[in-house]
């Protein structure tokens, strides 16, 4: 029964949602009208292409079957403790479908993000050892290449054979040898095997986050990235990175830095406290998936603002998030 009228839940959030996107997602035609129903939901037909299309139709659960479960599942993403197995034992589904939804229906939500951060805005970077966790056909291939040097090398001279392993990491599709959960770079410092994650937060709590690429932070990762989300009276407080210091220069935007490795850590307001307490949160929160895909972390980010501090409040504002409906 509980199925049934989630269903209907459902169903009708998806329909109010269809009617303020208001567009067809084939050909952004405002000109439709309804069309019957179709597997329990309102469908319509677009009359400048002709097209049927339903509520779902465009996003990331179209064709996602199950749905009275949805909002149950939903509920479960809400949990900061959630994992693919805890989920799948309360919605009752299999584990594999539970982490496949678990991606659709974060595909969007990661965009759910504010327009722009105003006033006095920290900014940091944070690493992340990069993670081809998943990536069978990348393993597949560096076992084969894997096989077919040490064949060689039982083959050719015993001399030979130091270069052949010396070789053997750069040739594999991974672009190193693979190792076990977790693990460490095998370079020192700042490499490009670690994913650089910058979150810039302002003094309202609003928050932005994306991926700077590998190893060392570049201006021009701050450029694409931050600067469309900076108003131009914005003061910009960071690290004494250089990359921040030319980025604002350019820019020419405000900028004040700390200096951390002399020990300043807070210089009256200026100071990158509150968003190294949301690294924290994030890292601390992240452990617990035992290492995840570098493939998907931008999910991860949006997740982890999603229910940072508990910002959506109800199932129903999280699937309305998944279908790329970001009201209150």
């Amino acid at each position: 029964m509980s199925a049934l009228v989630n269903g209907e839940r459902i169903a009708a959030l998806i329909d109010q949602i269809a009617r303020a996107r208001s567009a067809c997602p084939r050909c952004a035609s405002r000109q439709f009208g309804r069309h019957g129903f179709a597997n329990g939901l309102q469908r319509y037909r677009c009359s400048a292409c002709g097209k049927t299309f339903k509520g779902l139709t465009g996003t990331p659960l179209a064709r996602l079957r199950l749905k009275g479960k949805w909002l149950a599942y939903c509920d479960c993403l809400r949990d900061p403790a959630c994992t693919v197995k805890s989920a799948a034992e309360k919605v009752q589904v299999h584990a594999n479908t539970s982490f496949r939804w678990r991606h659709r229906f974060l595909h969007w939500v990661k965009f759910d993000r504010p327009a722009t951060l105003q006033g006095i805005t920290e900014a940091d970077k944070t690493f992340l050892l990069e993670s081809e966790k998943g990536n069978r056909q990348g393993k597949k291939q560096s076992k084969q290449q894997s096989n077919k040097q040490e064949t060689d090398q039982d083959k050719g001279p015993k001399k030979d054979q130091e270069s052949g392993q010396e070789s053997q990491q750069e040739n594999t599709p991974l672009g190193r040898a693979p190792r076990k959960r977790g693990g460490v770079a095998s370079k020192r410092g700042i490499s490009r095997q670690l994913v650089n994650i910058v979150v810039a937060r302002d003094r309202g709590g609003a928050t932005i986050d994306f991926i700077a690429g590998r190893g060392a932070l570049k201006a021009d990762a701050l450029h694409t990235h931050l600067l469309p989300k900076l108003q131009r009276d914005v003061l910009l407080v960071s690290d004494a990175n250089a990359a921040y210091k030319k980025f604002a220069r350019e820019a020419g935007i405000d900028h004040q830095s700390i200096n951390l490795r002399q020990g300043v850590r807070v210089r009256e307001a200026i100071h990158i406290q509150n968003v190294n307490a949301y690294h924290s949160r994030f890292k601390r929160w992240l452990h617990h998936f035992n290492g995840v895909a570098t493939r998907f972390l931008d999910n991860y980010l949006g997740w982890c603002w999603a229910i940072d501090l508990r910002r959506i409040g109800n199932a129903e504002r999280f699937l309305a998030a998944a279908l790329g409906h970001f009201g209150g």
